[in-house]
């Protein structure tokens, strides 16, 4: 049997994160003070180039993985990296019941069906859920 090949863990997946090749940036801060950082690109796996899309995909992987669970989440704050400058942007802050964008606007629509569906129904579930994170 051959032993298994060590994968290292990320906040969306287990490919480890392109630090320099990533349109977008997040930062989620917890409740107790802690924060981790991810990436919208995997090493070695091309990013959608539908840059809406992919923020979709950003915010709706860091719920899928209980990083929006309202009692240890504080908030997440997601930063375009501007490929090519040396310089990031806030764009959006997300919050246990809100939101804010800094802008993108395109991204509004996906954002109040996403808190009003979403978010809203799964309070409940987090509140239940033990070791969510």
């Amino acid at each position: 049997m051959r032993p298994r090949k060590r994968i290292d863990r990320t906040l969306t997946g287990y490919a480890k994160p392109d630090t320099t090749a990533s349109t977008y940036l997040y930062k989620v801060t917890f409740k107790n003070g802690s924060s981790e950082l991810g990436y919208s690109k995997k090493a070695n796996i091309p990013e959608l180039p539908d840059k809406q899309k992919l923020l979709t995909m950003v915010i709706t992987g860091l719920f899928n993985n209980g990083y929006m669970n309202p009692d240890k989440m504080d908030f997440i704050e997601i930063y375009d990296t501007c490929l090519g400058s040396s310089r990031m942007k806030l764009i959006i802050t997300l919050k246990k019941s809100s939101y804010q964008i800094v802008g993108n606007p395109a991204i509004i629509k996906f954002l109040d069906k996403f808190y009003a569906t979403v978010i809203n129904s799964s309070s409940e579930l987090f509140t239940n859920q033990e070791g969510a994170l």
